[in-house]
């Protein structure tokens, strides 16, 4: 099966998403997270699931969550 990522209150919450939520607010429609995407064509980026908004991510910022990931 696919990782997807659900509501901890299941049953009585049944939103699921499969790519993984981030704490990053949409600054363009304010909604309380965005989705984790890494594609090959657009690579890591972060989309809005309410106004599918996309926000690049930098080579940076990439850098550093490896490197945090790593400890």
């Amino acid at each position: 099966g696919k990782i997807f990522y659900g509501c901890s209150r299941y049953p009585k919450c049944d939103y699921a998403v499969w790519n993984k939520p981030v704490n990053k607010e949409c600054p363009s429609c304010g909604h309380y997270f965005m989705l984790e995407k890494n594609t090959k064509k657009d690579g890591l980026h972060f989309k809005c699931p309410e106004c599918n908004f996309v926000e690049k991510v930098e080579e940076k910022e990439t850098a550093e969550r490896l490197e945090n990931a790593v400890k």
